[in-house]
């Protein structure tokens, strides 16, 4: 595994979660951690593409 933060949740926890980023261990649960992600979509138009 990579261990990289593509979509940038770090930032997050470094922001709102400034406890769990001090301690130094992001690196280690992020690796490990389930991720749900949540998606809302609305198509505007629908047709066929060439």
């Amino acid at each position: 595994m990579a261990s990289s933060d593509v979509v940038g949740i770090g930032e997050d926890i470094r922001a709102y979660h400034p406890d769990l980023w001090k301690e130094g261990k992001w690196k280690e649960l992020y690796k490990d951690m389930e991720i749900e992600a949540k998606v809302n979509v609305q198509i505007e138009r629908s047709g066929s593409t060439r």
